[in-house]
């Protein structure tokens, strides 16, 4: 059974992020691989530095991602026209009378 070593002193177990589900899982598969948490955290720690994007290109990012998401309206409107079309389904269609005011939601 592999030991665990749990680091002690000052400071120990302070500005820790909660740790999702899913970073156990990538923990414990890495584990079980043989590798170490310092290479681990090494790797996540790149993965979260990857995504930080310039303050000088962030107009051009925001309006990038904007496009693509416009983009996917007609894919939405599709799998809406389905879910109530093919599906049935009385909870789409009662959300989208009450988007439009046709009903009023009860508070």
């Amino acid at each position: 059974m592999p030991t665990t070593r749990r680091h002690s002193g000052p400071g120990a177990g302070t500005n820790q992020q909660p740790q999702t589900s899913a970073q156990v899982a990538r923990i414990e598969a890495r584990h079980a691989l043989g590798q170490s948490f310092r290479n681990f955290v090494r790797t996540e720690i790149r993965a979260r530095e990857a995504k930080i994007v310039p303050a000088s290109e962030v107009p051009a990012f925001i309006e990038k991602m904007r496009a693509q998401f416009w983009g996917l309206v007609p894919d939405a409107i599709e799998a809406i026209r389905h879910s109530l079309q093919v599906r049935k389904d009385a909870r789409i269609a009662y959300k989208i009378l009450e988007d439009l005011g046709v009903t009023t939601r009860k508070v």
